[in-house]
């Protein structure tokens, strides 16, 4: 096996190119080691060196999915390794296209895909990544503020900071929709065109917006909410501050340390309100 190593570079590079004239590529290897192929006659097993390139390509895809939610392009010839590469695409387009909801649908299929890799060389880090489908795949049953809460502190930890703080005021301002929905609370937003009565506005969107809009004027009148208070109104206004830096590109503050602090943070204060004490041991 002392040309193995070589042998798979020029593999490497060969299954990289373009040709659609290539099927496999083998490696001859004596079956008895002691015999001399220069001096006699030996028999040869060939061993595909394509399946080993694959194995070695399939968790390059599951290492950076892991890590960072994102899936590199790169040529896999073997079925079930394609499968498991358009799967976890699949997932990540949603995933960095800040649409956790989505994924948490598309993850029950990837599932199916992992479990058929067990007992092989490849089970140990398949175990890394059903994980992480199966934590996105157990938020199905969690309320959508708690979707999206989970999922900011997943982005958080993988240093996606953009889509962290987004995803953040999205759950905050679920949650409250969830909580005036459940206790029948009153929010009134007031503009230049009147007032708007929140729980009026079909659109999950525009509603959540109002109730954002109306957060202060209620606490003015329900000054003994359990949750809702100066405190809660304070730190949702420095959570959008952060969100509106987030969504420039010229913004130099998001690429300090103190940012990540401030997220901690809010992710940590949010956490406290959003979480009942029977879903803490979910949290990641």
């Amino acid at each position: 096996f002392r040309h193995m190593p070589m042998t798979l570079l020029l593999a490497g590079i060969s299954s990289s190119s373009q040709s659609k004239n290539l099927k496999d590529i083998f490696y001859a290897m004596a079956s008895n080691s002691e015999c001399n192929p220069s001096k006699t006659t030996c028999e040869f097993k060939f061993i595909s060196l394509l399946t080993y390139i694959d194995m070695a390509n399939i968790a390059t895809v599951v290492n950076s999915f892991c890590s960072s939610y994102f899936v590199p392009t790169i040529n896999i010839a073997y079925p079930k390794f394609v499968e498991l590469q358009v799967g976890l695409a699949a997932i990540s387009k949603h995933l960095l296209g800040n649409n956790f909801s989505q994924a948490i649908v598309e993850a029950p299929h990837i599932q199916k895909f992992i479990k058929s890799f067990s007992q092989t060389t490849l089970e140990p880090i398949m175990q890394k990544l059903s994980q992480e489908i199966d934590f996105i795949a157990n938020l199905g049953d969690k309320p959508d503020y708690l979707q999206l809460f989970y999922g900011s502190e997943k982005y958080s930890e993988k240093d996606l900071l953009l889509h962290s703080v987004t995803t953040l005021y999205e759950s905050v301002t679920a949650f409250i929709d969830a909580l005036s929905c459940q206790q029948n609370l009153e929010f009134v937003a007031h503009d230049k065109n009147g007032k708007t009565v929140c729980k009026n506005i079909k659109d999950a969107y525009k509603r959540r917006n109002c109730l954002k809009k109306a957060l202060n004027n209620f606490i003015s009148n329900n000054k003994c909410h359990a949750t809702l208070d100066k405190t809660f109104s304070d730190s949702l206004r420095k959570l959008d501050r952060l969100r509106n830096i987030s969504a420039h590109a010229h913004a130099t503050e998001k690429s300090k340390e103190s940012y990540k602090q401030k997220l901690k943070e809010l992710l940590d204060y949010f956490g406290t309100k959003l979480i009942s004490k029977n879903d803490q041991s979910f949290s990641s």
